[in-house]
């Protein structure tokens, strides 16, 4: 399925390694919890799926991101208020957060 999503990611002060994880990371939430809501999206005609990211480790060790999730034209945002501490967190955080707001 992450494969029919069109992915911009930024990365900022994160080491390459650690930028592998992060991709993969986004891939499996794709694959595995946005699954059914994107294949909703993904039958639709000319439908466009885009999920545009940000991820940068700050002074404190931290990690600050956005998240931007654009479902066929609806757009769905993700931007924690306090850093996290590991970067998988953030990302599961993000499709955490769209799957709920999704679910409605």
């Amino acid at each position: 399925m992450a494969d029919s999503v069109r992915i911009h990611e930024r990365f900022y002060n994160i080491e390459s390694y650690k930028k592998q994880e992060i991709r993969d990371l986004v891939e499996k939430n794709l694959d595995k919890k946005m699954s059914s809501y994107l294949k909703s999206i993904k039958n639709k005609k000319d439908a466009e799926i885009v999920l545009d990211y940000k991820i940068e480790r700050n002074k404190r060790n931290k990690y600050d991101a956005k998240f931007l999730l654009s479902l066929d034209g609806q757009l769905y945002v993700y931007s924690p208020k306090v850093p996290f501490k590991f970067s998988d967190d953030v990302v599961n955080h993000a499709f955490d957060h769209f799957k709920l707001t999704l679910a409605g």
